[in-house]
């Protein structure tokens, strides 16, 4: 009787393994380009009757999927057209100072790292993925008429 127990105990393992070998993961290819990236961020300020302002410096950041809820520190909070399935937040400095929301941007990526240009009246931005591990893009159009940020 141990025998015939030990057989089917065998053969019930050995179909739970070669069932979960056989699933099909869903791979999420978001998911290639999320991580912690360093960002060099140049910066450009204006501000009515005074000179523009440059600046670079390092940013310690993060990539990652967007989660439910971004949308709401986006720096580009105008977006009706969200296809959360498809989107990512970027998390590219800290806060803005004119700004309540961190340096956050919410964009789609298709599958070969584009980032779908985005924008309203108030900002766009635009980019891609370079590589595995490098990314290139702009936000540009911060501001109002008497000063703003890109």
């Amino acid at each position: 009787m141990t025998d015939k127990k030990f057989g089917i105990n065998t053969g019930v393992i050995m179909l739970l393994i070669l069932a979960s070998l056989s699933c099909k993961k869903n791979d999420d290819y978001r998911d290639q380009f999320t991580g912690n990236y360093t960002f060099t961020v140049m910066e450009e300020s204006w501000m009515a009757g005074q000179p523009t302002v440059y600046d670079t410096f390092n940013y310690d950041g993060t990539i990652r999927r967007y989660a439910t809820g971004d949308e709401e520190i986006d720096l580009c909070g105008e977006d009706t057209m969200l296809i959360p399935s498809r989107s990512i937040t970027i998390h590219f400095m800290d806060k803005i100072l004119y700004n309540t929301n961190e340096g956050i941007i919410i964009s789609e990526v298709n599958e070969d790292g584009g980032l779908v240009t985005k924008g309203s009246h108030h900002y766009y931005h635009y980019g891609e993925f370079i590589g595995e591990d490098s990314i290139s893009f702009a936000v540009e159009g911060l501001g109002s008429l008497g000063g703003g940020w890109d």
